[in-house]
């Protein structure tokens, strides 16, 4: 999972007027697909709390990011492994 926190937010031609302020770069191995959708359901719930977007948003260093990220999307049921 990569995610890039711009400090300029961009439009990306959304309706609703809101300008994109986070881009998610995810890779997931063929045969773990499922991997994939679980990641993207935690991803989906973080950005649909308000304060939690704020939260990392606000956050400043790589590690920060990183340590939010591990505590608030990594929660999954299916251990990660190097191979992932």
């Amino acid at each position: 999972l990569c995610i890039a926190l711009l400090k300029k937010p961009i439009s990306f031609g959304r309706r609703s007027g809101e300008d994109v302020r986070a881009v998610f770069l995810m890779l997931v191995p063929m045969e773990r697909p499922t991997l994939g959708v679980k990641l993207l359901a935690q991803i989906a719930r973080l950005w649909s709390d308000p304060r939690a977007v704020e939260e990392l948003l606000g956050l400043t260093t790589p590690e920060a990011i990183c340590a939010y990220l591990r505590e608030r999307v990594f929660n999954i049921d299916v251990p990660l492994t190097a191979s992932d």
